[in-house]
Order: structure tokens, then C-alpha cells, then sequence
């Protein structure tokens, strides 16, 4: 099976009909899920041992605990470069977390044309999204484990109902290519205006460029139930330190090779 990806138009960018499926929300640490580089928020199951799903039911549920350490095979859609992959994993009871996968997902779906997201376009000094390492320009954020970002009304009423209460919201970088989870205590005591601390744009200004859509992107965190753990430090946090490290990485290995290619020739 491998991790194979399909083209965009394998995705059907002309499909009248949304992709509906099991939008992934995290992995536990070493999980059988945590080795198949899944990507928060941007991923959706859709199908699995060849059945597609076209409403939630039990059916993803029962085709998991039917193959308790059997391989079984997972079709994901990717909503960012909008293309299909196929993946294998084996659920199983020989590892030290909760559930078969160790996958935290929700029922939800994504429409068949790209929808703009909420870009982070200024964060006030002393406030909440800056406390919370907000960058802006580029980062883009996405959602919270029960809903996505897709207007600034539900960002407006999910920050209103987090007041004083720590609130994990997925955001995207353009810059590391890579989504955390990022946790914000959206409050009005912080001195300055609003209870959050950001403008943010959608629209035009909320397209990702056209080098992020290429990519299935990269991912890592794991939300649950009741947690309320702050990663501080660092602007993004440590996650997306690493992340950018990684990606400054990479782009000198590359640019070394070039480097090497040009003296052999």
C-alpha cells in the first residue's frame, strides 16, 4: 500500500460535490496513527478497506476493531493541495495510549472548491494572541476541535465563548508549511482592546500561495479531553521553532547540493 499521493485533479477540483469524512484532529505519541504522517485539520479519512463513507455512522469504527492487528487501508484527502493518498496502519492493543489508532478525528466536510482562510494580519503587543505566539502575516488559523475558521463570525463567537478559559485553535505557518495546536486565554483584562488581541483578514488576503498548495504540509500536537496545558516561550512555540528549523535545514542541504553539482560539472 506505502503512502502514495494522488495529483490535484485526482481530487477533483471541478467536483460539485464536497468531500465529506473524518476530518483528523491529532495523534497520540506512538500510536499506530503517530507513524502515518497525517497532517491536523487539512486531512479528512474518506475511506477505508475501499469503502467510501457518505455519512457518519459506525461503519470507520467497526472496520477498526474488526482488524485489531490486521493492516488496513486508509484513503485520505488532503483539503490544502486537494489530493487523494492511500495509507496502511494496524490497529492494535500492544501500545501504551487510548484507543486502537490512537487518533482523534471529528465528522465534518470541506467544500469541493478551496475555501479562503483567516489570516493573522497584526497582533497588538501585551494581548492574548501575543501571548500565545501569534505571527503575523504568516500564520492562518483554522479552526478549533469542533468547527473550522470559515468566517470571522465563528471565530468572534468561539473566542466569546472561551472567555478566561483556555481555548486550542489549529494554526497554520506558511512559512514552516506545518499546523500546531495553539493554545489562547482570550480575556479583556490584558489592557487593550477586544478580548483577543488580532485582526485578521479572509478573502483575497486569506489565499495561500500557490508553493503552499503543492504540499500536503506537516503537523504535530494532540488535544485532549480537559487538557489545558499552555506551550509558552518562543514565538509559535517550540513546535514551529522546530519546524522552521527543519525547513532552514532543508533548504541549505539543497542548496549545498546544487552548490556540489555545479563543481563536478
Amino acid at each position: 500500500m506505502g503512502n502514495s499521493q494522488g495529483s490535484p485533479d485526482t481530487a477533483g477540483t471541478d467536483d460539485p460535490e464536497n468531500v465529506v469524512g473524518y476530518r483528523i484532529l491529532g495523534s497520540l505519541p506512538n500510536s499506530p496513527a503517530s507513524e502515518m504522517g497525517l497532517v491536523h485539520f487539512f486531512d479528512y479519512i474518506v475511506a477505508a478497506d475501499g469503502i467510501p463513507f457518505e455519512e457518519l455512522d459506525n461503519t470507520l469504527l467497526e472496520i477498526i476493531v474488526g482488524n485489531v492487528g490486521r493492516e488496513i487501508d486508509i484513503t485520505i484527502y488532503n483539503s490544502k493541495s486537494q489530493t487523494y493518498r492511500d495509507l496502511a496502519v494496524t490497529p492494535s492493543m500492544d501500545w501504551e495510549g487510548q484507543g486502537l489508532l490512537g487518533l482523534k478525528v471529528c465528522w465534518a466536510s470541506v467544500p469541493a472548491h478551496r475555501m479562503p482562510l483567516l489570516r493573522v494580519a497584526e497582533v497588538f503587543e501585551g494581548s492574548p494572541a501575543d501571548a500565545a505566539g501569534l505571527m503575523p502575516e504568516r500564520d492562518f488559523l483554522l479552526g478549533d476541535a469542533h468547527r473550522a475558521f470559515d468566517s470571522n463570525a465563528v471565530l468572534y463567537h468561539t473566542i466569546k465563548g472561551s472567555l478566561d478559559k483556555p481555548l486550542h485553535i489549529y494554526v497554520y505557518n506558511m512559512d514552516a508549511d506545518f499546523v500546531r495546536i495553539t493554545t489562547i486565554f482570550p480575556t479583556y483584562s490584558w489592557g487593550g482592546g477586544g478580548c483577543f488581541g488580532a485582526r485578521v483578514e479572509l478573502g483575497l488576503a486569506g489565499q495561500l500561495p500557490d508553493h503552499c498548495l503543492r504540499t500536503l504540509g506537516r503537523a504535530t500536537g494532540y488535544v485532549a479531553v480537559g487538557d489545558t496545558s499552555v506551550s509558552v516561550g518562543q514565538r509559535g512555540g517550540p513546535a514551529l521553532a522546530a519546524a522552521l528549523a527543519e525547513e532552514e535545514d532543508e533548504e541549505e542541504e539543497e542548496e549545498e547540493e546544487e552548490e556540489d553539482g555545479e563543481e563536478d560539472e
